[in-house]
């Protein structure tokens, strides 16, 4: 959290450590806006119950200039500009029975939230259009704010758009945690997040996911993942064995010849497609391709060089994301 507060001296801080003590009367219990800004004109001995921990993106200083002062759950506060927060979302942050954050009222008294620092930082974040990358939040974190946006009253997939810093912070984990990523996109319908990480989930045994996780993931998108493993598997056997190596014999090369080399072929093929995995690399495959035995006719070498290319060629057109 170091990298999100940084600790500055207000007056009477005493109102809102009491506020922390009961949050049920948060909208009774409220300090002015002047006074939270005030600053210059501190007390010249103030004891440690009169420090308050500011965001160091969302200060007072930040543009657009700030109008409405957000506090989280643990005393954190986010010095914020509400037209940014209402443009897309005119309810965001609206508890039940209460008036919303553009309402005037919220110029001059603290906003409170039930949300720890590290979710609304993100939130906030991902509402003004910027990156949270700079605070380095883990996987936990992230998810933990999407999952909180729609009690906030933001709908997450008008949020998290491919063109949106939030979006890309959350690809990041598409390598660590693609089963989690995928999961969230399904759930939330931010369908090209689900895409981007279906590709990273090519190797993952789909029988062991649990019965939560598949519930999360739903039956759409569950059934979309077990069709893309069936159907490179499908397409992995019909590359391998499309049709035989055979061409017209020549002096140096006669049939029974040309049956060794279809024979091997053969064998090789049916290795690789009784272990065929969906997240076969192309790397990989052409090892496993160019290992026959030594063959003694240009011809031959030539035939198997040109469907080794086919194979790998097609191999690498078949489609890898649901």
């Amino acid at each position: 959290m170091s990298k999100l507060r940084a600790n500055v001296r207000l007056r009477k801080y005493a109102q809102l450590a009491d506020r922390k003590r009961s949050h049920s009367d948060t909208y009774t219990r409220s300090t002015t806006m002047s006074t939270l800004f005030e600053s210059n004109n501190s007390p010249p001995h103030l004891s440690l119950e009169d420090t308050v921990s500011i965001s160091t993106v969302f200060h007072p200083g930040s543009q657009p200039q700030p109008d409405s002062i957000l506090s989280s759950s643990d005393g954190v506060l986010f010095y914020v500009h509400s037209p940014t927060l209402v443009q897309l979302f005119p309810n965001v942050f609206r508890h039940s029975g209460f008036a919303p954050l553009s309402d005037p009222m919220f110029r001059d008294i603290l906003f409170p939230l039930d949300i720890p620092a590290n979710e609304l930082n993100v939130m906030l974040h991902a509402l003004y259009r910027t990156s949270a990358a700079v605070h380095s939040p883990g996987w936990d974190t992230l998810l933990a704010s999407v999952d909180r946006m729609p009690t906030c009253n933001i709908t997450p997939n008008r949020l998290i758009l491919p063109s949106t810093p939030i979006h890309e912070l959350l690809l990041s984990y598409a390598s660590l945690k693609p089963l989690e990523l995928y999961a969230l996109g399904a759930f939330y319908d931010i369908h090209s997040l689900a895409v981007s990480s279906s590709s990273y989930l090519l190797s993952y045994d789909i029988a062991t996911i649990t019965d939560r996780m598949a519930e999360r993931i739903g039956a759409i998108h569950l059934k979309k993942l077990m069709v893309l493993h069936m159907e490179r598997s499908l397409s992995f056997r019909a590359i391998l064995l499309s049709y035989p190596l055979y061409y017209p014999s020549t002096i140096d090369c006669a049939f029974q010849d040309q049956c060794r080399l279809n024979h091997v072929w053969a064998l090789i093929a049916a290795y690789l497609v009784w272990d065929s995995r969906a997240d076969l690399s192309i790397r990989s495959l052409k090892l496993a391709l160019d290992s026959p035995e030594n063959l003694t006719c240009d011809v031959c070498r030539q035939v198997l060089q040109d469907r080794i290319k086919n194979v790998l060629a097609r191999w690498s057109s078949v489609k890898r994301t649901i």
